[in-house]
Order: structure tokens, then C-alpha cells, then sequence
């Protein structure tokens, strides 16, 4: 069963929060003066139209190279914009609160998030050395950040789960590769996707696991995680002490151009458990 942080913790991010009131691109939201204010009947009709219906919400948000992310009924929308240049690393994307505090994990939890999610990566979903993080389970490995324990990916033409790289012993360089990848479903360009997540967290690679449904069909089921050169880095890193949900859009580039035109992803529906 998730986590979540201290009142006084929250509040510390309270200026992070107040996107979720501001629905054009994180400006801060303005209220009426008395006199000029709509009738309370309008008001409240007006606010029960923009207001998310879900106990969901932002606990904060990072829009590098990318607009704040956009809640409406029941959905959020995550815009990279069109741009002349690129850099290798763009997003829009927020940390999940559930009644205003940060949800997050520990060893031994199982996490479960599942979402209708729908994105639009153009080309660059099909293109080698691009990837799209579309939700992640992330926290620090001995106080770094270096990459989540759990993530839904798109890359190469395939939506996919993925992991690894933020274990302790990761380094390619020196040949010791914990990073993995398991296909679920070919990518479909502006398709949504009924995604269910559901992990069994543990640093014992005999023991975490991952189920995984897409579109009510069971893909996955308790696999434990491996690499393609056989290290098991197990669900949550030695080194953590907790991970936090986190959805959006992020994406990179490695070793080849970034896109310039506008990527999106949309999340709809969402369940946390």
C-alpha cells in the first residue's frame, strides 16, 4: 500500500500546487474581486466543469522545454510544444499527490497505476536512440538520482515496461548492464491504451515482480525482471529508501536529432493503489 508525505512537507510546495487551479500553461490563477465576481450558482458550475473528479492530483510538476502540465475533468495533458531547436532531454510531467500529499513507496509495497493513456510522438516512437517515459516509479539510489526502478516506455515502435539503470551496480562501461525492457504492445501512433501496472517492490530480484495488463489482457505476469545479459536488479534498488508515482510526458534523444515538432501524451481515469 502506497505512502504519503508529512503535512508540513506538503506544504513546503504549496506554490508547485497551484497549477493544478490554473488550467492555461501554470499561470497562477486569479480570483474575482466581490464586485465583479460571477453569481455562486455560476461559479460553482463553472468550477465543477474544471475541477479533476479524481482524489488525484499534482504534489509537483517539472516542464523543462515543456508546457505545465493541464488538468481537466478527470484528465491531465502533457504538451512539448513546437519548437525551432530541441534539447536532448524535454518534459512535461508531475509527481502524483493523493489529498494534497506526495504518493510514494517502499520496499515490500505493491504500487498499482493504471490509466487510459493516450500519446502522440509522431515519428521519433519509431526511431532508433529515441525514448518517451510516459509513467515511472522513481526515487534516489544512495541520495542520486539515476533512474527509475519501474517505467512505461515507448521506443522502437513498442510500448513497453522498463528499468534497471538505477541500480547501484549499473555501468555499462564497465559491462555490468541491470538495465531491461519487456515489450507489451506495439505503439500506435494517438491510440489509448487501457494500462494497468502492478509490482511486488523488492531489492530481492527473486522476489519483486511486475504484472502488467493492456486493454484488459493479462501481457505479464509476476516476471521478474532480467537483463539481457542476466543481472537482476529486483523491483526497488538497494540504496532507496522510497520511489514516487510520476506521470507525463518525458523524452530524449540519444545520438540522434531531436524532434522539433509537438509531442503530447494525455492520462485519463487514473488509479492508484
Amino acid at each position: 500500500m502506497f505512502s504519503v508525505l508529512s503535512r508540513s512537507r506538503t506544504t513546503r510546495l504549496a506554490t508547485s500546487l497551484a497549477l493544478v487551479a490554473a488550467l492555461g500553461g501554470g499561470a497562477a490563477a486569479t480570483l474575482p474581486s466581490s464586485a465583479s465576481a460571477a453569481p455562486a450558482a455560476a461559479t460553482k458550475a463553472a468550477a465543477a466543469a474544471t475541477a479533476p473528479s479524481s482524489r488525484f492530483s499534482a504534489y509537483k510538476t517539472h516542464a523543462w522545454d515543456g508546457q505545465q502540465p493541464i488538468v481537466g475533468a478527470d484528465q491531465w495533458d502533457f504538451v512539448l510544444p513546437a519548437t525551432k531547436s530541441a534539447p536532448d532531454r524535454r518534459r512535461s510531467e508531475l509527481w502524483w499527490a493523493l489529498d494534497g500529499a506526495a504518493v510514494s513507496y517502499s520496499e515490500g509495497d505493491v504500487a498499482t497505476y493504471q490509466a487510459e493513456v493516450t500519446a502522440k510522438l509522431g515519428q521519433a516512437a519509431n526511431e532508433r536512440g529515441q525514448w518517451h517515459v510516459l509513467w515511472q516509479l522513481l526515487g534516489t539510489t544512495n541520495g542520486q538520482w539515476k533512474g527509475p526502478s519501474i517505467a512505461l516506455t515507448v521506443a522502437d515502435g513498442q510500448l513497453r515496461i522498463t528499468g534497471g539503470n538505477g541500480h547501484e551496480g549499473h555501468n555499462p562501461g564497465a559491462g555490468r548492464v541491470y538495465s531491461w525492457a519487456n515489450d507489451l504492445a506495439p505503439y500506435v501512433d494517438g491510440r489509448t491504451y487501457q494500462v494497468k501496472i502492478q509490482d511486488y517492490l523488492s531489492s530481492d530480484p527473486n522476489s519483486g515482480w511486475i504484472s502488467v495488463w493492456v486493454d484488459g489482457k493479462k501481457v505479464l505476469d509476476r516476471w521478474r525482471p532480467t537483463s539481457r545479459t542476466g543481472l537482476r536488479p529486483g523491483t526497488f534498488y538497494p540504496g532507496s529508501s522510497e520511489v514516487y508515482s510520476r506521470s507525463g510526458l518525458y523524452r530524449g534523444s540519444d545520438r540522434t536529432k531531436t524532434p522539433t515538432y509537438q509531442q503530447s501524451a494525455r492520462h485519463t481515469k487514473v488509479l492508484m493503489s
